[in-house]
């Protein structure tokens, strides 16, 4: 998963394209897998990206040597552009586990990669080695403060562009209320990362329940943090997102600066099912309900701060089936990347596919008119494009966790544009 903070440039598209729909898709420039990842690997379920670096995770892998439950690849852009490619390093955890989840999340700030077990209620530190990203175990272990097990700890993470700042997600932690869940923030050391169970700060919600599962997904940008309240309220999900911007004595124990959500709540909308933060501005993908189209709801920050809010902008796809629009989302500067993992792709169904926006110099207003349709050329159907992506300047990766030859082993897809 990326935290969608990464600037960019709206260079990379035409103006005269920008108002335009295109029929035809964007052809993927490179597609990225693992060198040992097998049936089941839902390799693409996580991406990241930073500067010329992409990880992904695939936490379905199984080792039967190690024993290794997920793994994580690390690919590095070669002098002459990316190209189709294995990856130029795996991590692994040095603390194999049967139902570890490792690689459910990612993250990537610089030379520091950051990966969620949920299964284990842990987040694996890499920091990259003077000589370069290559085949290692971690740096350090961030594990969840809790004394119960399964708090669902790592299930999302996020870290802000300088590193210093990682925001963990915990969706099942039981701070008041059974799994009402909550997020956590781990600020690095003056001498680097190393291994702890102490958080600065907890973040829950002032109105949180039973079962709202808060921290299904986290972003961070600065001294502003964004968490996901897909399911809540209990069996309704409409949906919500917090936001939490720190204080001037620094992060505490808290709950929210302002609650985001739609204003018209639908059933099983799960708005907070992906975030991305850049700027002032959020994006909150919103993937139900069926079976009509998902949308990505855009909250721009008032002019006085952060305040309970409905959005600015509803963004869709226009389709008219159930597509999972919104099942991922990355902002980067005024270029919007919303993924849907389950869109019909010429007679494929549920091929899945990532769509572009870019910000209209009046500022972003509601549409279903996208600029760019990026999905594999020769995908077919149930390959889940789009479940995961990652914006970083004039690139977009799309994780497609379910691809070839519908046994789930999965791809990672490279588009420039």
């Amino acid at each position: 998963m990326a935290d969608g903070q990464a600037s960019g440039a709206v260079s990379g598209i035409p103006p005269a394209d920008r108002a335009a729909i295109f029929s035809t898709l964007a052809v993927r420039q490179a597609d990225l897998s693992g060198s040992n990842t097998q049936e089941f690997s839902y390799f693409g379920y996580s991406v990241a990206a930073s500067g010329n670096t992409i990880v992904v995770g695939a936490p379905g892998y199984q080792s039967a040597e190690s024993g290794q439950a997920g793994g994580v690849y690390v690919f590095v852009k070669p002098a002459t552009g990316w190209v189709n490619m294995l990856q130029t390093a795996e991590l692994s955890p040095s603390q194999n586990a049967a139902l570890n989840g490792f690689g459910y999340s990612v993250a990537i700030a610089d030379d520091t990669i950051f990966v969620g077990a949920p299964g284990t209620d842990q987040v694996y530190v890499f920091v990259k080695p003077a000589s370069g990203w290559q085949n290692m175990t971690e740096t350090a272990i961030i594990q969840d403060q809790s004394t119960f097990s399964n708090d669902g700890f790592g299930n999302s993470v996020a870290v802000d562009s300088s590193g210093a700042t990682l925001v963990v997600g915990a969706v099942y932690a039981s701070p008041v209320a059974v799994f009402q869940g909550a997020a956590y923030i781990f600020e690095k050391p003056l001498a680097g990362w190393t291994s702890t169970n102490t958080p600065a700060a907890e973040l829950t919600a002032s109105d949180a329940a039973a079962y709202d599962t808060i921290g299904n997904y986290v972003a961070v940008n600065g001294k502003t943090i964004v968490v996901g309240a897909a399911f809540k309220p209990t069996l309704i999900y409409y949906g919500a997102a917090y936001v939490f911007v720190e204080p001037g004595s620094g992060w505490t124990n808290m709950t929210e600066t302002a609650k985001l959500t739609a204003s018209s709540q639908l059933r099983n909308a799960e708005l907070g099912t992906s975030l991305s933060i850049s700027g002032n501005t959020i994006v909150a993908g919103a993937p139900g309900p069926g079976p009509v189209s998902g949308n990505a709801y855009v909250f721009v920050e008032p002019s006085g701060g952060w305040k309970n809010s409905t959005q600015t902008a509803q963004i869709n796809a226009g389709n008219q089936y159930e597509d999972a629009f919104g099942a991922s989302v990355s902002l980067s500067g005024s270029l919007l990347a919303v993924g849907a993992s389950v869109a019909n792709v010429g007679s494929n169904t549920a091929q899945g596919a990532a769509y572009l926006y870019a910000k209209p110099s009046t500022g972003w207003t509601s549409t279903s008119k996208f600029n760019r349709e990026f999905s594999d050329k020769y995908g077919i159907q149930y390959d889940g494009v789009g479940f995961s992506v990652a914006l970083n300047r004039e690139t977009l990766i799309a994780g497609a966790p379910f691809a070839y030859n519908l046994s789930d082993v999965g791809y990672a897809y490279v588009f420039t544009f």
